[in-house]
């Protein structure tokens, strides 16, 4: 005879199921393969192309390549997405508690590292410097997307952070070929 309880605790450790209503902009091939939601509006969905986060009817699709990085904070019990922006700019930011998100969470550090063609470190100051970071979407052959990530405490915009920047870049780019 199965015990009630223990299908109860196995049906709740299960991840949730995606709201009918939820309109994701998936291309052709794309299907959900992991999400998680903050138990209200939010859900948080990843496919092996982008991570989709929708809110009310509204999705954002972020392609692999396009997120810097993604950090989960064990106190905070949130999940912290950096999107890449042009060196200097600011970089747009997405927080969310999510519900059930561990196999979201492997997913994701899957596909951002997936998306990681090649990755420079050039220091500035010490051990603080800049990190030259190509990335295109994962198993494709299609364009490389740099970025350039500042280590905390270094001003991006002081000479000395600009050229170690541009020395990085042309390096990097010399190296796989996109001069």
């Amino acid at each position: 005879m199965l015990n009630p309880l223990r299908a109860l605790r196995r049906r709740s450790r299960r991840t949730p199921v995606l709201p009918a209503g939820l309109r994701l902009s998936l291309e052709a091939g794309e299907r959900p393969l992991a999400w998680a939601s903050d138990g209200e509006s939010l859900w948080y969905v990843g496919t092996h192309r982008a991570l989709h986060i929708c809110t009310e009817g509204d999705c954002r699709r972020l392609p692999w390549e396009t997120v810097e990085r993604a950090e989960w904070d064990n106190d905070a019990e949130h999940l912290e997405v950096v999107e890449l922006a042009d060196f200097g700019a600011a970089k747009p930011i997405h927080r969310a508690a999510l519900q059930d998100h561990g196999r979201l969470l492997q997913l994701v550090r899957e596909r951002i590292t997936a998306s990681v063609v090649i990755s420079n470190f050039v220091p500035v100051q010490g051990k603080r410097g800049i990190t030259v970071v190509a990335r295109r979407a994962p198993h494709s052959d299609g364009p490389l997307r740099w970025s350039v990530v500042v280590d905390r405490h270094l001003d991006e915009t002081s000479p000395r952070v600009v050229a170690a920047a541009e020395h990085g870049l042309a390096r990097a780019r010399a190296e796989v070929g996109d001069a």
